[in-house]
């Protein structure tokens, strides 16, 4: 019973914030509790430096025993990493947790947080790589979505915009990704990752079945998804309904210039004459210059 009670506390203090009830654990000795006891307290005292050194020592003599050696080991990594992440080393820490995971004498849920925990320092210490491919190996439809999309925000702080594109379509195609807000990130990551042709096509799906409104913001959308798809032919057509929907003189004025870029003089000619209409700037200099073009021609 005093054992259960103080391997319990020894749990509750090394910070591992859930219940170790019902998990395989080896049985560690008693003087491995008061061990790790007495330099929890060093570390709440804010002895980082003598922490560090005792239980990277620990670790190095455990490594290798029998299973209650090595469980014992991934505490004492842990709380090594504890100390390093006080003592603002978090690439430091990330690595002992790393070491820490590796024990497989350790429960599997805990070695499950002290990989959370990892992630979190590798990006404390802009390892945006690192942690990325750490939250890519747990991603699968058992994953909750808040997952799904820390592992997206990573690729995007990472500079891999496209990878964060795969990982939230991935998510999306497994249910895990669902709902309006979810499908415009996906659809807008899509036009930042190099693949707006497959963003414009979910959109007017959604459009057209009613998963989403049709209204100005997303055929605006549309059409930006499109012409960024360099679709021509998709992309005239959607800003020409949206200049119609919207009877504004600046979408007019775009779909002018668009039409003028890509060789659509007739086009270019009846929008720019409606943007000019609306008082939209630059639409008479335009329609001056096309007209020069046509008389040349």
């Amino acid at each position: 019973m005093v054992m259960t009670f103080r391997t319990s506390l020894a749990t509750f203090m090394l910070g591992l914030l859930f219940p170790t009830v019902g998990l395989a654990q080896p049985a560690l000795p008693a003087s491995f509790i008061t061990d790790l006891e007495a330099l929890q307290a060093r570390l709440e005292s804010g002895d980082m430096a003598f922490v560090s050194e005792r239980a990277a020592t620990q670790a190095e003599r455990l490594a290798g025993g029998n299973p209650a050696d090595r469980w014992a080991r991934a505490l004492y990594l842990q709380l090594a990493a504890r100390a390093a992440a006080r003592d603002e080393r978090p690439a430091e820490a990330a690595d002992l947790l790393a070491d820490a995971r590796a024990v497989e004498a350790a429960p599997a849920e805990w070695r499950r947080r002290r990989l959370q925990e990892e992630i979190g320092l590798r990006q404390t210490a802009g390892q945006w790589e690192r942690a990325l491919s750490l939250l890519e190996e747990g991603l699968d439809a058992s994953a909750e979505a808040d997952i799904w999309r820390r592992a997206a925000s990573v690729a995007q702080r990472a500079d891999e915009v496209g990878r964060a594109s795969a990982i939230w379509d991935a998510g999306w195609r497994l249910g895990v990704l669902k709902g309006r807000e979810d499908l415009l990130t996906l659809i807008r990551l899509h036009l930042a990752g190099g693949t707006p042709a497959r963003g414009a096509e979910r959109l007017e799906e959604a459009i057209t079945s009613g998963e989403l409104a049709d209204d100005l913001a997303n055929r605006r959308l549309l059409a930006q998804a499109w012409q960024a798809a360099r679709d021509r032919s998709a992309a005239l057509e959607a800003w020409q309904s949206l200049a119609q929907r919207s009877d504004d003189g600046q979408d007019w004025l775009h779909l002018g210039q668009l039409a003028l870029a890509w060789g659509e003089s007739e086009l270019a000619q009846r929008a720019l004459q409606e943007a000019k209409a609306r008082g939209a700037e630059r639409a008479e200099t335009l329609l001056a210059s096309l007209d020069e073009g046509t008389q040349r021609d």
